[in-house]
């Protein structure tokens, strides 16, 4: 077992950093930068994916993802929108939704350049939350939409009252797009579900060159990963 050292609940002992990632259309265009947080634990600038298992079972994540929006309005500005994901523990707390709403209420200005996105699952087992949270989001100006998504995106019902502005497609779908002809048919028929309920589609872990090209084909919207 490995024992990491977590700041306490004070927001001067948390040290965030948020990384920038870009997500473009397929002609260049920039439509916003991902920005995943780091923490800085046991000396070193770390990933979710370092942390969030043991923030989880501490319950802090709604802590940790109040601060990321704080970050994110520091850092936000008219030039490109910012896009930060919110963990399926902050969605789940009251406390965490009324504190973000107060904290995007009181920055409208730069709230309206925030893309805050939800892992799927959100969608799967927590529809109710998630719509009622989005529609706060909306009112505010912000965009809103899913990460990750994959092929239990077919399970997901009322998918049009949610009122979601975009879908990210999990990585593990776009990998080798270009050669795997099944995948293109789920993600062409992702893609026209999507755009009927006028949400834009963007690709994860977008690798290569023939995979953007195959991408573009199948009308995505949007594309990030090394390749881009």
């Amino acid at each position: 077992w490995m024992v990491h050292s977590f700041p306490t609940r004070r927001s001067s002992d948390l040290k965030i950093q948020l990384a920038q990632f870009p997500v473009s259309s397929p002609d260049g265009e920039l439509i916003h930068f991902e920005s995943p947080v780091r923490l800085l634990l046991d000396d070193d600038w770390q990933p979710a994916g370092y942390f969030m298992p043991w923030a989880a079972r501490l319950g802090i994540m709604p802590f940790i993802d109040l601060e990321v929006i704080k970050a994110a309005l520091t850092n936000s500005n008219k030039a490109s929108a910012i896009a930060i994901n919110i963990s399926a523990d902050s969605l789940c707390s009251a406390t965490f939704r009324e504190q973000a709403i107060s904290l995007l209420n009181h920055s409208l200005d730069k709230a309206k350049h925030l893309w805050l996105e939800f892992p799927e699952s959100c969608a799967l087992r927590h529809m109710a939350e998630l719509r009622s949270f989005t529609n706060s989001l909306r009112a505010i100006g912000c965009h809103v939409g899913l990460e990750h998504v994959g092929l239990e995106f077919t399970k997901i019902r009322e998918l049009q009252d949610i009122g979601l502005h975009y879908l990210k497609i999990d990585g593990a779908i776009i990998r080798d797009i270009d050669s795997n002809t099944g995948n293109q048919q789920f993600l062409s028929g992702l893609c026209k579900i999507g755009h009927s309920l006028g949400m834009l589609m963007i690709a994860e872990g977008v690798n290569s060159k023939e995979e953007k090209e195959k991408l573009e084909q199948l009308n995505i919207d949007g594309l990030t990963g090394p390749g881009i």
